[in-house]
């Protein structure tokens, strides 16, 4: 039987093993056929390195390494470009320490298949890990409602996604030029030039939320990086407004406060 499936997920040397080998157990034993391919982003732990060794004769999965640490967008891109000789429909994301529902995949391709109208799409998501985190983290389902909210938000949760495979025929590809916003920069090249999104109103995955994941988004570079992306974005779409303008001053203050108070607002204000 042809797969249809193929999911991208990027390893890197501070990754837990336990944690990996849990995201790839969810993708492999998941309920529709799927190839599993890899990126090593640079060198990577003994323990890590001997898992992937073992992983690495399993005819499900692909792994890839880079002598270097290059960077998610490299990374994705690097698969993704891998991939296009291949005939699969849907390009899935996943992260190394997450966990996908095992019918995440099926019910995913269910959506597309009802909406053929919609190019990407992600779903709610349940996170664990640290005490701000959500039981249910929902997103708006409809494109519409997404273009506005990622005025201030992300539309789309980044390990939740699934894209028809026809989006990246043409040279589409993650922007390398942004700092801890590749996710959000590839979003608004793919809103510019008409793609519509959807997100699955259930969760179908379990998003490990830490202190240091909390932490990642701080600081002047994201922060500059992120309202520099997100001011282009309000203009290009005609979406600015004072109400706007200000919310996203205060998006740019928030990058720096401290960690407790970043932690409460994550809490109530999501």
């Amino acid at each position: 039987m042809r797969c249809k499936h193929a999911v991208i997920m990027c390893i890197y040397n501070g990754d837990n093993v336990n944690n990996v080998k849990l995201a790839v157990d969810s993708i492999l034993n998941q309920t529709v056929n799927n190839h599993l391919y890899i990126y090593v982003d640079g060198e990577v732990n003994p323990f890590l390195n001997t898992y992937l060794n073992k992983e690495e004769s399993n005819h499900q999965i692909f792994i890839f390494r880079s002598e270097f640490n290059l960077g998610l967008a490299y990374g994705l891109n690097f698969l993704i470009d891998k991939i296009q000789s291949k005939s699969y429909e849907y390009i899935s994301r996943m992260d190394g320490d997450d966990i996908s529902l095992l019918d995440r995949l099926e019910r995913q391709e269910l959506y597309l298949n009802k909406h053929p109208d919609v190019d990407v799409i992600g779903s709610y998501c349940t996170e664990f890990g640290s005490d701000c985190s959500l039981p249910v983290k929902k997103l708006p389902q409809y494109h519409d409602e997404l273009v506005r909210f990622s005025v201030l938000r992300c539309p789309l949760i980044h390990p939740t996604v699934m894209f028809r495979a026809k989006v990246f025929k043409h040279g589409l590809r993650y922007p390398i030029n942004t700092y801890l916003s590749e996710d959000l920069a590839l979003w608004y090249e793919m809103i510019y030039l008409g793609l519509k999104f959807g997100n699955v109103p259930d969760v179908l995955l379990k998003y490990r939320l830490t202190d240091s994941t909390i932490s990642r988004r701080k600081g002047l570079k994201k922060a500059g990086n992120e309202i520099a992306l997100r001011f282009s974005y309000m203009k290009k779409m005609k979406l600015i407004t004072l109400s706007n303008l200000i919310l996203l001053s205060f998006k740019f203050i928030s990058h720096f406060m401290p960690l407790i108070i970043t932690k409460i607002m994550y809490k109530k204000l999501r």
